[in-house]
């Protein structure tokens, strides 16, 4: 069982309203990259702090991991909640995913199943997800949403793998 560290508040309010960069945050609370995400939405659900305060240090998070970009459309997002709702991948990696076609708001737990056409049979990846960030499209009017992967099963981490490896083309680590 991970070992759940006690942070204060308000000293971490100080780093972050100081200017301290993310990695140096990781640094100073011995946190995860995964962890500095989970601490930012904790401060703004509890009120401490304004999202607009914190969206650009969430950006700045989510895109350090390797990011991936589907070659072409073939990877949808169907959202298990209800059925009906369906989007495509935009940004993917093992740590998030951005999402066109599904409304969401900040905080929203999704279980989001990710297909491929490149795929034939019995092929999908479940993942929980929590969004971090939510928005409309400019062009278009559609929900855009970044989901921060909060849980994946070992078989849907490898089909996740194989999915990225043969749709999509990655950032230099």
């Amino acid at each position: 069982m991970p070992v759940k560290r006690q942070i204060r508040a308000s000293e971490l309010l100080l780093d972050i309203r100081n200017g301290m960069t993310n990695a140096r945050l990781m640094e100073k609370y011995g946190v995860s990259a995964q962890g500095l995400l989970h601490v930012f939405r904790l401060l703004i659900e509890a009120n401490l702090a304004e999202k607009g305060e914190l969206d650009s240090r969430v950006n700045e998070q989510v895109r350090q991991s390797r990011r991936c970009y589907p070659v072409i459309s073939t990877m949808y997002v169907i959202d298990l909640k209800n059925s009906a709702s369906r989007g495509y991948v935009q940004d993917l990696s093992e740590q998030a995913v951005q999402v066109i076609g599904i409304p969401a708001t900040v905080g929203d737990a999704r279980s989001l199943q990710l297909h491929s056409t490149t795929f034939q049979g019995d092929f999908g990846c479940l993942v929980e997800a929590r969004c971090v960030q939510a928005d409309t499209e400019p062009q278009t009017g559609r929900p855009i949403a970044n989901f921060e992967i909060t849980r994946i099963t070992e078989k849907s981490l490898d089909n996740l793998r194989a999915l990225i490896q043969s749709t999509t083309f990655c950032d230099l680590e």
